[in-house]
């Protein structure tokens, strides 16, 4: 069923169903994007990797439990960087 609605929604909680959340993520083997690699990407397209760029949306919408996993997905991509970062952070502090 589609309901088009040329408005806005008002409403107390949205439920939306997913076939799977990115907990990948945190399974060995993960292929996380260097900083450096994020970085290029945005230099040549303008937005994060995988995440729709402004003008897609714009075209065609966005899908909110795609787009919520995307940026869950994001999130806990920083989350591992940031885990990196202050085991580096420490390190240098202690001299190792």
């Amino acid at each position: 069923m589609r309901v088009v609605i040329n408005g806005s929604i008002l409403a107390r909680k949205v439920k939306v169903t997913l076939d799977y959340f990115p907990d990948y993520v945190f399974k060995p083997g993960y292929k996380l994007r260097s900083l450096k690699e994020t970085e290029d990407f945005i230099a040549l397209n303008g937005h994060l990797p995988e995440v729709p760029c402004a003008e897609e949306v714009a075209e065609n919408g966005a899908d909110l439990g795609e787009l919520n996993k995307i940026l869950l997905k994001k999130i806990e991509e920083i989350t591992l960087h940031l885990i990196r970062l202050e085991k580096e952070v420490n390190a240098l502090k202690n001299g190792k």
